[in-house]
């Protein structure tokens, strides 16, 4: 394999000094914490200002990678004895999530209307 050095950039080379223009948004663009398990937003002052609100971050993210794993972990449906297995970590799932969203509400973020 032959390689052809002239075409690569010299090292040595001065650098261009022309100025580049930022990137305009258009969208006004808000950073915020999703928790999954509450359909809540919090802003991410609020979670390293409040260590209750901070924990409650931390175990929503828990619970996410939990579903997430539990979803990929999905047995067959003719493994019965896996399957309920299987759902019955689904329902553990199902109760952590309602006690994040006691959690939740405890601390002033209830759920939306239409997260009921």
């Amino acid at each position: 394999m032959t390689t052809n050095f002239d075409s690569m950039p010299r090292l040595d080379a001065p650098k261009k000094r022309g100025r580049k223009k930022p990137v305009q948004s258009t969208a006004k663009q808000e950073q915020t914490l999703h928790l999954s398990s509450t359909d809540r937003d919090i802003a991410p002052f609020v979670a390293l200002d409040q260590p209750l609100v901070g924990q409650l971050v931390a175990e929503d993210a828990c619970w996410r990678f939990a579903v997430d794993a539990w979803l990929a972990a999905k047995p067959p449906r003719w493994t019965l004895g896996r399957r309920r297995a299987w759902k019955a970590a689904g329902q553990v799932l199902v109760e952590k999530r309602a006690r994040l969203r006691e959690t939740a509400a405890e601390l002033g973020y209830p759920l939306r209307a239409s997260a009921k």
